[in-house]
């Protein structure tokens, strides 16, 4: 590893963080606030409870600038909740999100783990596949959305629905600044 300062992902950490608070304030909210624990069932409780602990840990990991294996096991860390949700139901979306994970890792592991190398190089070039398959993810999400609020003829869950899609595109932003960093985690 090189002896140079590591720069702190600001942007990325932030995101993550954000998300965090958020998935331990929509437990929160619904089972104590507006009391809808008959909505929420414990798998989807436990699955929230593990993208909030998934995300607040890659939010300490970036915020601590831990640019080695732990940056490589906390972005492995990230698929857990969706290899969760596999045992209770299977979509499209689950798989594609545990592929993006495995994709994320083994693109961290080569950052991380082989500097100053030809597939290293190779691979920076082709980093935007990441925040790509992101941008997918957000469309696969979307359209199972506006399929689910199409068939519930539900208007009125449609302004929430709206904003939850608008909210979406951070993500998709979250990982370019996350893979940029790995890309080059040193200060100028």
């Amino acid at each position: 590893m090189d002896d140079r300062a590591i720069n702190i992902p600001k942007e990325a950490a932030t995101i993550f963080l954000l998300y965090g608070i958020g998935n331990f304030f929509s437990i929160i909210s619904n089972t104590l606030i507006t009391n809808k624990t008959e909505e929420m069932t414990t798998a989807v409780i436990v699955k929230i409870f593990l993208l909030g602990v998934t995300n607040l840990l890659m939010s300490s990991t970036l915020f601590s600038k831990k640019y080695n294996n732990k940056i490589i096991l906390t972005s492995a860390l990230l698929m857990i909740p969706s290899v969760f949700s596999l045992f209770f139901t299977v979509n499209t979306l689950l798989i594609c999100h545990i592929i993006f994970c495995l994709l994320l890792t083994a693109f961290t592991y080569i950052m991380v783990k082989m500097p100053e190398t030809p597939i290293r190089e190779e691979i920076v070039k082709f980093r935007f596949i990441i925040p790509l398959f992101q941008a997918l993810l957000f469309i696969i999400s979307s359209t199972q959305l506006i399929q689910q609020l199409y068939y519930e003829n539900s208007i009125i869950s449609l302004i929430p629905s709206v904003l939850s899609l608008i909210t979406s595109f951070l993500p998709i932003i979250c990982y370019i600044f996350l893979v940029n960093w790995l890309a080059d985690p040193y200060k100028k």
